[in-house]
């Protein structure tokens, strides 16, 4: 039963994804994302920056965010 659940909710996660992806909309799987490809990183893999950016309109900060 348990296997079921969590086949049918990664299911359900690849189709909001999808939706969310498509409506280029944000969803709870999904996040702003911004690429740069001027910069090349040394080495054989990137890394990652946090940078800090306002709350897109008709976004609740409360929701979206965890504390």
């Amino acid at each position: 039963m348990e296997q079921q659940i969590h086949a049918a909710s990664i299911k359900n996660r690849r189709e909001i994804i999808a939706t969310s992806i498509h409506s280029s909309v944000l969803a709870q799987y999904t996040a702003l994302l911004a690429v740069d490809a001027y910069e090349r990183t040394k080495g054989d893999h990137g890394y990652t920056t946090v940078v800090p950016v306002p709350v897109p309109g008709g976004v609740r900060y409360s929701t979206t965010a965890k504390n």
